[in-house]
């Protein structure tokens, strides 16, 4: 992230790296989810960016762990696939960013 806040700050671009929270809405359209499950994991993403747990990975697929988590917890389960097939990234992707969230108390 700092290198491109000095990148930017060099060139004069006003542009910042997605961050998963940017993900969110546009997966949760394609996986046609709730609302609930929608601001649930919108809430998931922007916490996790707050803690700085999702510096250096690669934002769908974290905004795709975060639907995931949250379509559980709202009791309208998604696959591990489902959501990685929609962020064009691997099951194992979703997996990996499920453990980091589990570790998060939010």
């Amino acid at each position: 992230m700092n290198s491109y806040k000095v990148l930017n700050q060099e060139l004069g671009l006003p542009t910042q790296p997605i961050r998963p929270s940017g993900f969110v809405p546009r997966l949760a359209s394609k996986l046609g989810v709730s609302d609930q499950v929608r601001h649930r994991a919108q809430r998931l993403a922007v916490e996790s960016e707050t803690v700085d747990k999702t510096v250096g990975v690669r934002p769908s697929g974290f905004a795709a762990a975060c639907l995931y988590k949250a379509s559980h917890e709202c009791g309208q389960p998604l696959t591990q696939r489902e959501v990685a097939d929609a962020a064009n990234v691997t099951p194992r992707t979703v997996r990996s960013h499920q453990n980091t969230l589990e570790g998060l108390s939010v």
